[in-house]
């Protein structure tokens, strides 16, 4: 990806990734999960939930978060960045982009929350996946 933008701003640089139908959510080294959520009002580190684990306000508007390859925005809808509630009162829920540091693995692995919301090609010859929008 050449960004991953959250409400049209760039929150991180440039990462390859690996799109993965195998993975629900969407994992990113931590110091990019971090830029990412501090973008994201009231969202906080969840670890007790698990190891890069977000939580945001569930009532809260999510602004878009896209990722662009090819100078081309690809946005996660709203309702699939949102894993569900992580409280008693329901009032915290989990994000779908999640940290995740692997030594020498410096890449995003990028999940259902993402791909559901595009119709994916995958050329393995060329080396290119190719995206457009699904009709939910």
């Amino acid at each position: 990806a050449d960004s991953i933008n959250v409400g049209g701003q760039t929150a991180t640089q440039g990462i390859s990734c690996v799109m993965d139908t195998g993975t629900t959510a969407i994992y990113v080294p931590s110091s990019y999960a971090q830029a990412i959520y501090a973008n994201i009002p009231g969202a906080t580190p969840a670890p007790d939930q698990g190891a890069g684990y977000y939580a945001y306000p569930c009532g809260s508007s999510i602004p878009e978060i896209a990722f662009v390859f090819g100078g081309q925005s690809y946005a996660i809808d709203s309702n699939d960045f949102n894993l569900g509630p992580i409280t008693q009162d329901g009032t915290l829920c989990a994000g779908a982009i999640m940290g995740m540091d692997e030594q020498g693995f410096n890449a995003a692995i990028v999940g259902d929350a993402f791909l559901k919301n595009w119709y994916s090609v995958y050329d393995a010859g060329g080396n290119r996946v190719g995206l457009a929008k699904s009709n939910q």
